[in-house]
């Protein structure tokens, strides 16, 4: 935006992790492993800095390749199952997927073989009402709350600003 002399430039960010070696260890629901990531949101809209959405996308394999299916019947105890969840400043939980079913774990272009989960922050979360969390040093986790270790094929953390 244009305004005299002065220009406003608006910075996104965009962070890609993946690894042919990477996995999270096992954890269990009472105490289940994380891999974090710092993530310091900004909204002012006083400045014009302000975060217009998060994006997080989780890809995992959907079967542990050196696990042993012990569990009777129809289930599989190898059948991987990782989430995101997003805490604020006040390491209170913002927003997780683990609601979200197995069977619609297929964001966007998802390889059959793979789990794809995304996550959306919008910025209204970001304000400082009662019922949302604010913005500054929020953390983003990488959740497992299965006994095995799990592959992680890819995480990625996008930050639009406006």
């Amino acid at each position: 935006k244009m305004d005299g002399d002065k220009i406003k430039v608006y910075v996104s960010f965009y962070g890609h992790w993946s690894d042919s070696d990477w996995q999270i260890s096992g954890g269990n629901s009472n105490d289940p492993e994380e891999i974090r990531f710092d993530m310091p949101v900004v909204y002012d809209k006083d400045q014009g800095n302000t975060i217009r959405k998060v994006e997080l996308i989780l890809t995992y394999p959907q079967i542990d390749d050196d696990c042993q299916d012990v569990t009777p019947g129809e289930g599989n105890n190898c059948r991987n199952k990782l989430d995101i969840y997003a805490y604020n400043e006040e390491d209170e939980e913002a927003r997780n997927t683990s609601e979200t079913p197995l069977e619609n774990r297929d964001y966007d272009d998802c390889d059959d073989d793979n789990d794809c989960l995304q996550l959306l922050l919008s910025s209204y979360m970001f304000t400082e009402t009662e019922s949302t969390f604010g913005d500054g040093e929020w953390v983003v986790a990488i959740h497992n709350e299965k006994l095995n270790d799990q592959k992680i094929e890819s995480f990625v953390i996008i930050l639009h600003y406006k």
